[in-house]
């Protein structure tokens, strides 16, 4: 087979027997049974384990035992074939690992005497730029498995470990029952961005693939279901997009804290981002560096068009 056949065979428009083919290969991986959701809990366990005592073995495993995204590539594919069994078999697997999750982590922390830092959940509600890439990835190489049959084993370790679903959930439980409303926020607001980035980049990995069904005449069903995407896909751009300019700005600015500032005769306590203003607040105790306020430094880290506002606590 030469470049060109096989650049058709990849992305031609697929067949109706290749579309059935995949949703066959698919819905074994969709429906949550008995000894999945057992496997779920335990994943839960470990992961809250692994949270509240650090230990990153512990989380690895967790995410091991479950591969959450897979429902998600399976609602993509269903939206894009107007198949009802595929999308309402994994809305289903979707909702239900989301209310195991979040019943035995509400029960782990619930019940838990041991203390338990609330910094630590902190850390995993926040979204990071590298969870933009792992997500996107995910939604491209995981789709692109399930259609050529990879070895999918040691693609969805890779991939599970890759984007932690359940951390965010966890996080957002911690936040519910301490009452901590930004923990509540930014562990949902985690979430929803890394099932809508698994969700657009697999669904633009089949279209692009050629699995895509045309309707010759379109019933109130079909209008629903294109409704229902097009609205996920506009909410989840305009939130993604708003969310990952604050990741950028973050990292760039704790980059230019790491590297310019501190062991500089300078501590840094804490840095805020205001990005409707266009304003970073950086607060330090010691000497300042000159560098500090270089607007030639700030092009270096991207960081140029912000109003940086330093302030001294004795």
């Amino acid at each position: 087979m030469n470049i060109v056949e096989t650049w058709k065979a990849w992305f031609s428009k697929k067949e109706s027997d290749q579309i059935q083919l995949l949703e066959t290969q698919l819905m074994p991986y969709l429906s949550l049974s008995k000894s999945q959701s057992i496997t779920l809990i335990f994943s839960t366990f470990f992961i809250c384990f692994g949270i509240h005592f650090q230990q990153s073995l512990l989380i690895s495993a967790g995410l091991i035992l479950y591969p959450f995204f897979i429902a998600l590539i399976g609602l993509s594919f269903g939206l894009l074939v107007f198949n009802i069994k595929v999308i309402v078999q994994s809305i289903q697997s979707i909702l239900l690992s989301t209310i195991i999750i979040f019943t035995i982590s509400a029960l782990y922390l619930k019940i838990n005497p041991i203390f338990i830092d609330s910094q630590l959940f902190n850390n995993y509600a926040q979204i990071q730029l590298s969870d933009y890439l792992a997500s996107i990835a995910i939604g491209i190489i995981g789709f692109i498995a399930l259609y050529k049959s990879f070895n999918l084993f040691y693609l969805f370790i890779g991939f599970s470990l890759a984007v932690n679903f359940s951390a965010p959930i966890i996080a957002l439980v911690y936040g519910i029952l301490k009452s901590e409303y930004a923990l509540i926020y930014n562990g949902l607001n985690t979430f929803m961005i890394k099932l809508f980035l698994v969700f657009f980049s697999s669904l633009f990995t089949a279209y692009i693939l050629g699995f895509k069904q045309k309707i010759e005449t379109k019933n109130i069903q079909h209008l629903v279901l294109i409704g229902f995407m097009l609205l996920i896909i506009g909410s989840g751009l305009y939130i993604s997009s708003k969310n990952l300019k604050q990741s950028i700005v973050s990292f760039n600015t704790d980059e230019f804290i790491k590297k310019e500032l501190t062991q500089k005769s300078i501590a840094v306590f804490n840095r805020e981002i205001d990005l409707n203003n266009n304003k970073i607040d950086i607060y330090y105790n010691g000497v300042l560096p000159e560098n500090a306020r270089n607007i030639e430094v700030h092009k270096i880290y991207h960081i140029k068009k912000m109003d940086i506002q330093f302030h001294e606590i004795n």
